[in-house]
């Protein structure tokens, strides 16, 4: 094949902004015989002189790439008549958008033609044809990488056996371990209590549901699915959790959940379950034992703690089944039970359903619901297990999955406070990549295929084509777009079998500025990561020393049940 030799000038790709004192454009040349290419005052530059200054900033670095990539997609991709055909349609929607503006405004065409111009970057409708075929082409680029690498085959090596997987399958393994996507499902109970970490306040239907879920959770009647659906307060709309069986899709390290949310499953599977290798728990970023800042004390000055003194064994909060039936007992409970006389002049923080939720279910930490030991309670035993890295027997779903718990709760008038039960469907940590990668295959059940027993997120929900379509899209979109530099190594693997030769110093300059970037980028992230956590961890500390000094002991639900006295 010929090659085609890509040399990229300085005027033809540059943007000289800080030469806007230019005396002229000159074809002299300097002392050494070079050609020069811009004169400012007295001083002359080369090409390369100039090449220098602009290589020397990642502005210049970053306009090479994106100019070189740019021809990249030109060249992989021939201008179709499909592509035209969406380039003419889009044009006219452009104008005519212009022409209403022009309606509405009172100005003319021309006016708000100009406008819309200047706002796409382009002088003329000419050259936004041009920008509009590039968009297009970038697309299908795009389209034609993704559809070679499911077509592909390489190798992959698991232990002692290989297996031909496709390059998507492998671009899927990453995602796995770099943004390690767990499949969760939930039930959120909501409360109306405020998100005080000591003296939160229930009313008696809160408490009431809050037993009413736990005492269904407990039984083999019901799924936890079922509970889900019929209990959830997270309902709103077709597509809620509530209404797909509690099921709130990938959750992975850049899926925006409360931290309470996601660093609940990250303990339970990073810390506590010892079917986890050491390995493996070190991709999900909980941060090692260093010292966290957590508090400014105007005598002590500044306080730091170990991470590991706050995320341990001890500080998992272990909820009494029984506790949540007195949840139920006490709902209604606001004065004394015998004499009716208010109790601390009514306070509400006395209420016995508000102490025993201040006291047992009012954590923001990584909680569970053990067994119940009184024999008044009846409970499945199937619904409670041990687990290797806990010290109870706890409240599990009806795949022997532990049902995590914690407090959670958003600011603002669309927030909510509540109680999440959480269930990990589907972990990165426990499975092999042949599972996950059968777990996750965006493969679409045939019409009428029973998918009864066959553990995979398409298929999560018996339902529909429609949605089996819809969960195999979001495992496509999610390994897609995991990598922020995807762009990036499309272009290396274009330079890499396409007739384009790229000028070496022009070309290192180029994989430098973006081989930085990406360090840059995962640095960036690590900081993120490391103070999201410290900020919960802070959370942690300031909730136990709130509670150890201000929560209403229960020995005062004794109030609400003592007898008259005798006259």
């Amino acid at each position: 094949m010929n090659k085609r030799l890509l040399m990229l000038s300085m005027t033809g790709c540059l943007t000289l902004g800080a030469l806007v004192s230019c005396d002229s454009l000159t074809g002299k040349k300097d002392d050494a015989g070079r050609d020069v290419i811009v004169s400012i005052g007295n001083k002359n530059y080369t090409a390369e002189e100039l090449f220098d200054n602009y290589s020397e900033t990642t502005t210049g670095a970053a306009a090479y790439y994106n100019a070189i990539y740019d021809v990249l997609v030109r060249h992989a991709v021939p201008v179709t008549a499909t592509i035209e055909n969406t380039v003419n349609t889009q044009i006219d929607d452009f104008t005519r958008l212009a022409t209403v503006a022009a309606n509405n405004n009172g100005t003319s065409y021309r006016t708000e033609l100009s406008n819309a111009l200047i706002g796409e970057g382009v002088e003329d409708l000419d050259q936004l044809r041009e920008l509009y075929i590039l968009k297009e082409q970038k697309k299908k680029f795009e389209e034609n990488y993704y559809d070679k690498m499911t077509d592909t085959k390489v190798v992959k090596t698991e232990g002692e056996e290989a297996e031909a997987i496709s390059m998507f399958e492998k671009l899927s393994l990453e995602y796995f371990s770099t943004k390690t996507p767990y499949h969760i499902k939930h039930i959120l109970v909501k409360v109306s209590a405020d998100s005080s970490f000591y003296n939160g306040k229930i009313s008696k239907d809160d408490a009431k549901k809050i037993a009413r879920v736990i005492k269904l959770l407990s039984s083999d009647l019901v799924t936890f699915g079922n509970v889900a659906k019929t209990e959830s307060d997270d309902n709103s709309g077709d597509k809620s959790s509530a209404n797909n069986f509690g099921s709130l899709g990938i959750m992975d390290r850049d899926t925006s959940f409360v931290s309470e949310f996601k660093y609940a499953v990250y303990q339970y599977d990073g810390l506590f379950n010892n079917a986890v290798s050491a390995e493996k728990k070190a991709l999900l970023g909980i941060p090692g034992d260093q010292d966290i800042f957590v508090s400014n004390d105007e005598t002590e000055g500044d306080k730091y703690m170990k991470v590991s003194s706050i995320l341990n064994k001890d500080n998992i909060n272990y909820i009494p089944y029984e506790k949540a039936m007195d949840l139920e007992k006490y709902a209604e409970v606001e004065t004394n039970v015998n004499t009716y006389e208010k109790i601390e002049d009514g306070n509400a923080d006395y209420y016995p359903r508000n102490i025993v939720f201040n006291n047992w279910f009012n954590y923001h930490g990584l909680s569970f619901i053990v067994k119940p030991t009184d024999p008044q309670y009846t409970v499945s035993d199937s619904r409670f297990k041990t687990f290797d890295g806990l010290d109870n027997e706890v409240l599990c779903d009806e795949n022997g999955n532990p049902i995590l718990v914690t407090r959670a709760g958003t600011p603002g008038d669309s927030g909510y406070e509540g109680i999440h039960f959480i269930v990990i469907e589907q972990s990165p940590l426990t499975a092999t990549d042949g599972e996950l990668l059968d777990y996750y295959s965006t493969d679409i059940p045939a019409t009428g295929e029973n998918v009864e027993g066959k553990r995979r997120f398409v298929t999560f929900i018996a339902s529909d084509r429609t949605t089996y379509q819809e969960a195999a899209e979001s495992i496509e979109n999610s390994v897609k777009g995991f990598d922020s530099s995807i762009e990036y190594r499309m272009f290396k693997e274009e330079i890499e079998k396409s007739d384009v030769v790229i000028n070496d110093k022009i070309k290192k300059l180029i994989l430098d500025y973006k081989e930085e970037a990406i360090l840059n980028n995962k640095y960036s992230l690590e900081q993120s990561n490391l103070s999201s956590w410290a900020a919960y961890l802070r959370k942690l500390v300031l909730q136990k020393s709130m509670k150890d000094a201000k929560v209403i002991g229960e020995d005062k639900i004794d109030l609400f049940y003592a007898p008259a006295e005798k006259e």
